[in-house]
């Protein structure tokens, strides 16, 4: 780890950024952490506590990182949510390949060849059941562009819902025409 300078070596303008942040040469000397003094005690790097507010100069960053709408198949159906941390966002991913995995077995439907998830060792029958105990928080965003309250959503995990909604949009040609005698 390289030394500190003394404090006399430090630029003026060093010196007095660390005054302003409330460290003395004396703390300086006796070898206080300068994370806060430099500006890097809260930035998008170090993510900010939960309820938190952003400071004004990285709202432009969080809200490109984290308030991007991210789709989820919860138990009810699907939802689109914001305000997901990093970690969420991880497991919805998760969960969205899962049921790729789960819907196409060890087959990728676009090239025919074999699927590889190099993070499941199992069974494609059991790939949901990590899922089962998760919950992912977020804010829900509405038909109309409404966000509603933080909230808490499980994962849909059983196999006959997420194959009912996965065909729930496709469209019975008969039921188009009217038969006729």
């Amino acid at each position: 780890m390289a030394r500190r300078l003394g404090w006399d070596q430090l630029k003026a303008a060093t010196r007095k950024r660390y005054e302003g942040a409330g460290v003395s040469r004396a703390d300086y000397e006796r070898g206080v952490p300068l994370a806060g003094a430099r500006g890097h005690k809260n930035t998008p790097e170090r993510p900010i506590p939960f309820g938190a507010e952003v400071p004004k100069r990285f709202q432009k960053y969080y809200n490109y990182r984290y308030n991007k709408p991210m789709r989820m198949l919860t138990e009810n159906g699907e939802v689109w949510l914001v305000s997901v941390s990093k970690r969420n966002r991880h497991w919805i991913g998760s969960h969205w390949n899962a049921i790729h995995a789960y819907l196409f077995g060890n087959r990728d439907a676009r090239k025919g060849q074999p699927r590889k998830a190099w993070w499941w060792k199992g069974s494609y029958d059991t790939i949901l059941n990590q899922f089962k105990k998760l919950t992912v928080h977020g804010m829900p965003l509405g038909e109309d562009g409404s966000l509603g309250d933080m909230q808490a959503f499980k994962f849909m995990t059983d196999p006959d819902a997420i194959e009912a909604w996965t065909y729930e949009d496709t469209l019975n040609f008969e039921s188009l025409y009217m038969n006729v005698a």
